[in-house]
């Protein structure tokens, strides 16, 4: 007796197994009433073979035929191992008896995929995101020692999951499968698929807008089998500026000092780059200190560069300017400041306008001698002013009307270089603009015609349009 197997050595999972069973008869006597017995192997469908009271006559042969399923799925390398039986009693004299065996192996396989996504893919810094890891395992064998692993991104906090880890080691998650057992819904296709799902934490602000944070799940088997993927989560993150700008002087005197407080907040959730404050003085103050120092100063413009400044941020600086003693009352000091990044901020600008008044204080004082003065002699006056400011004293005028027994002579000196008008004995000294400060002396002569023993009285006034700072 013979058996063959139609799958030649190697049979696929679901593939039909035809085997053949050819019975010999070398002698010369038929063999009568043989019994053919196959049993149906294991991890096949299908059902036991038997034949009854064959005879197979003498010096020829005869063949049987029947077929079975190799089930679906099969670890691959499982043998499928099938035997036949005959026996039963000849008509002669012996009884007959043989067994035959035929083995195939089972060639099976499978595959791994894993696809991961992440709910939303744009969120904001301390934002919570979802992973989803969707694994299939596909083939017509069961996988052995499945492990799934997601390895979070550093500073992403694992909060909870579907399936609870495995094993957690700070970041990295596993979740030990085991083996795995594939369900089949047609003849050749079986498949395993299940999803886990995990909850994280964005790490929380600052971060800068447009920061990716991407990781990689994994799957893989104790065959060295794997597949990976991957999904990123984008950060949308934003900031702004308010600034404001105060003087500590609602009007400043023209001459006096002024100083600004500049004071700004940055918001949001991102830090901010490459921060620079840039403020703009009037054109005519000078400026004295700022604290604290700007990086840069050009010509009118203070800078400071502060780098990077993270929210919330309040930043204040101080600036201390002189307003110049000329500057004429009515005069709008406007104080203009900025503030910029290099990263999209919305900026800020803020202005503060001061009015400026101008306030002089002239003083004059006369001298005369000799003293006592002999009568026809030259007596010689000294005006001597000054203006004791804060501000330029504008158009003054110093006015001296002589007694009538007094004759204008000359002048012999003037600081500032100026002579009088005379009208009525009554002399008019055009000085002009008196900076703060600033004094001068006037020395002019006069004859007196009067007789001995009369005192002379003569008082000389100082005026200016600019208001009086000590009225």
């Amino acid at each position: 007796m013979s058996k063959a197997s139609s799958a030649n050595g190697i049979v696929r999972p679901g593939e039909r197994i035809t085997y053949t069973v050819t019975l010999s008869n070398a002698g010369d006597v038929d063999a009568v009433g043989v019994s053919v017995s196959d049993t149906l192997p294991a991890n096949t469908s299908g059902a036991d073979f038997v034949v009854s009271s064959v005879t197979v006559t003498a010096n020829s042969s005869l063949s049987f035929t029947y077929s079975v399923t190799a089930l679906i799925p099969l670890t691959n390398g499982t043998p499928i191992v099938n035997r036949v039986a005959i026996s039963g009693p000849t008509a002669a004299r012996d009884i007959v008896t043989a067994t035959a065996m035929v083995t195939d192996v089972v060639a099976s396989s499978y595959a791994l995929s894993l696809t991961k996504s992440v709910s939303p893919s744009v969120a904001a810094p301390g934002s919570l995101v979802t992973y989803t890891l969707a694994y299939t395992i596909s083939g017509d064998e069961p996988a052995f020692g499945v492990t799934v692993s997601d390895t979070l991104p550093a500073g992403v906090v694992f909060v909870s999951a579907s399936l609870t880890p495995t094993i957690q080691n700070g970041g990295g998650l596993f979740w030990l499968l085991g083996d795995v057992a594939l369900s089949c819904d047609a003849p050749s296709r079986c498949v395993a698929t299940d999803t886990i799902s995990l909850v994280a934490r964005l790490p929380l602000a600052p971060l800068t807008n447009g920061t990716v944070f991407a990781n990689n799940a994994i799957i893989t088997d104790s065959s060295g089998l794997s597949a990976t993927s991957s999904a990123t989560v984008t950060i949308a993150s934003g900031h702004a500026f308010s600034i404001s700008k105060a003087a500590d002087q609602a009007a400043v005197t023209a001459g006096t000092r002024l100083t600004y407080t500049i004071a700004y907040t940055l918001t949001g959730d991102e830090a901010a780059q490459n921060v620079m404050i840039v403020d703009t003085l009037p054109s005519s103050v000078t400026f004295i200190s700022a604290v604290p120092t700007p990086t840069a100063q050009s010509g009118q413009q203070l800078i400071w560069n502060l780098g990077t400044q993270l929210p919330i941020t309040n930043y204040q600086l101080l600036i201390t300017i002189i307003v110049p003693s000329a500057t004429p009352t009515g005069t709008l000091l406007t104080n203009r400041v900025t503030i910029t990044d290099s990263n999209g901020g919305v900026t800020g600008t803020a202005s503060v306008s001061t009015p400026v008044i101008a306030l002089a204080d002239p003083f004059i004082g006369k001298f005369a001698g000799p003293d006592p003065l002999v009568a026809g002699e030259t007596l010689t006056f000294t005006l001597a002013f000054t203006n004791a400011g804060p501000s330029d004293a504008q158009n003054v005028v110093i006015d001296d009307p002589l007694p009538s027994s007094v004759t204008y002579g000359w002048v012999v000196s003037a600081n500032p270089n100026v002579l009088p008008s005379v009208s009525s004995n009554r002399l008019r000294f055009n000085i002009g603009t008196l900076a703060a400060g600033a004094s001068g002396q006037i020395v002019f002569t006069a004859t007196v015609n009067l007789d001995a023993g009369v005192a002379i009285t003569n008082e000389a006034t100082i005026t200016t349009t600019t208001p009086d700072a000590n009225p």
